[in-house]
């Protein structure tokens, strides 16, 4: 082996991890950032360096294997924090990184509160005041059950998810209410735009292989490791969802569980059933209703039967008689507002097959003779909830 590459790692034993010459001005950029105190740098550093014990491999939810470059050589991009690994294991069962790439900015979103990770909300003088966990770790004590956002990545900083999500984690499990409800955490994903949803439909249904956003998913993996003793409830908002299954992923990976935890979907954008496998993987056994979608949610709603069916059988609290009811109240849900009677036969032309503007005024166009007995009022409030279910929180749901 030439004496001009930098080994990271596998001296003592594994595999070496080799850095190539033209690769080591940014490694060494990397490695001082992690000296500076930036956690996601020291993550990146260490899982590259974990390469050595063979626990980062190809299968691994974070780790794409491109191509053989040749015969005896293979190529990988590893997909970290603020970074962009591309390594390749050559013949000689070594690893060598030949291409760092390093988003600059990464660090510099702290000062703004755009930074991706685990950050604490607590709610002063009606408004939410944020700050990053330096190392990722929530500082909720044991006792206590410390509800924990995961947002969608279209919010501009933390303190508006923050302030967009806190009236919708009131419908979650263990949630306080009121004006007692003033501290939380927010994991925040900055700048990947709306996740999941029809118009990235790929993703939407296989969460675990949207490479955008591996990187938050190891922070957030992370912090639920950190907290594993902890009694912590993960609420993810809209593609919050996707962040949150492959970070359950990851923890199922590294053979931790997570029994104390608790797991809240409110209206997902990416696929509920692949979301409850992960946790079931982890130890995790959801509230009866754990998730919460809106009847124009496609995404949301197109595998909940299957997922009803794999929580009755991999939940020992959830019974059969849940898994029947719960059955014949999603497909009252796929089929409108309408209720189950009425609702099913008067709407049986509709399913989840149907885009969402032609459902609602399929909806609309029935209400008329199907909702005999339906406050027109309760119609109207449904609509607006699922229409614009933020504004629908913080300006109505909170006065009802």
């Amino acid at each position: 082996m030439s004496s001009d590459y930098l080994v990271i790692a596998g001296l003592r034993g594994g595999k070496r991890i080799n850095v190539v010459p033209a690769v080591q001005p940014a490694y060494k950029l990397l490695e001082s950032k992690a000296h500076d105190g930036n956690y996601w740098a020291y993550l990146s550093i260490t899982c590259l360096q974990g390469l050595a014990s063979g626990r980062l491999g190809k299968g691994n939810i974070f780790v794409r294997s491109d191509q053989l470059v040749s015969n005896q050589s293979e190529a990988f991009c590893v997909f970290l924090p603020g970074c962009c690994a591309s390594m390749e294991r050559r013949a000689n069962d070594e690893y060598y990184l030949v291409n760092l790439t390093i988003d600059n900015s990464y660090a510099q979103l702290e000062s703004i509160k755009q930074q991706t990770g685990l950050h604490k909300a607590v709610k002063s003088g009606g408004r939410w005041e944020t700050a990053l966990y330096k190392d990722g770790s929530s500082d909720a004590n044991d006792s206590e059950i410390r509800i924990a956002a995961i947002t969608d990545s279209s919010h501009s900083n933390v303190e508006s998810a923050a302030d967009n999500i806190a009236a919708s984690i009131g419908k979650a499990p263990d949630a306080p209410s009121g004006k007692n409800f003033n501290v939380m955490d927010v994991h925040y994903t900055h700048d990947k735009g709306k996740l999941g949803g029809l118009k990235n439909f790929s993703k939407a249904r296989a969460p675990l292989k949207n490479e955008d956003i591996h990187g938050s998913a190891m922070l957030l993996a992370k912090s639920m490791i950190a907290a594993k003793t902890k009694k912590m409830t993960w609420v993810s908002e809209k593609g919050g969802s996707a962040v949150l299954t492959q970070a359950m992923r990851m923890v199922a990976d590294s053979n931790v569980k997570l029994d104390k935890h608790n797991i809240y979907l409110y209206d997902p954008t990416t696929s509920t059933n692949e979301a409850f496998k992960m946790a079931h993987l982890v130890g995790i056994e959801p509230d009866r209703d754990a998730v919460k979608t809106g009847m124009f949610n496609y995404m949301g709603n197109r595998d909940q039967l299957p997922a009803i069916f794999n929580r009755y059988r991999s939940e020992k609290g959830y019974t059969f008689g849940n898994m029947v009811y719960d059955s014949i109240g999603q497909g009252g849900k796929m089929q409108g507002i309408v209720g189950i009677g009425t609702g099913i036969l008067g709407l049986a032309g509709l399913s989840m097959g149907v885009p969402a503007i032609p459902m609602a005024a399929a909806i609309a166009s029935v209400l008329g003779v199907a909702a005999t007995g339906v406050s027109a009022l309760k119609i109207g409030d449904t609509l607006a909830e699922n229409i614009a279910p933020h504004k629908y929180n913080k300006h109505i749901g909170k006065i009802k």
